[in-house]
């Protein structure tokens, strides 16, 4: 398994290795009284474009989301940067909570 852990805010260099099953990313983030939780993606070879995963599960009081990775889709990407901003979504619209990048690339860590 291979896993990087993020602050809001925060940056991280990373990478799969071909015996790595498992890709887990853990977001830090500001949870108290979030209700819905969406999540959108950029990537650096895609500008302008944007995935949306929405109602992701969390819980706010861990203060993080963990998200797990398709590794068949990850290992075919191009090194690339990935920013992922995690919204907080309730009847009076969408508010930002924290956003991330990762560095996509090269190696993974020992």
């Amino acid at each position: 398994m291979r896993e990087y852990a993020v602050p809001a805010g925060g940056s991280v260099h990373c990478a799969v290795a071909p015996n790595d099953e498992l890709l887990v990313s853990r977001m830090r983030a500001p949870l108290a009284g979030v209700r819905r939780l969406d999540a959108l993606f950029s990537y650096s070879f895609a500008p302008g474009e944007e995935q949306r995963l929405q109602d992701l599960p969390f819980d706010a009081e861990a203060g993080e989301l963990l998200l797990a990775h398709k590794l068949a889709e990850v290992r075919r990407m191009p090194s690339h940067d990935v920013t992922l901003r995690l919204l907080s979504v309730d009847d009076a619209g969408e508010r930002e909570i924290a956003r991330y990048t990762f560095h996509h690339g090269g190696a993974p860590p020992a």
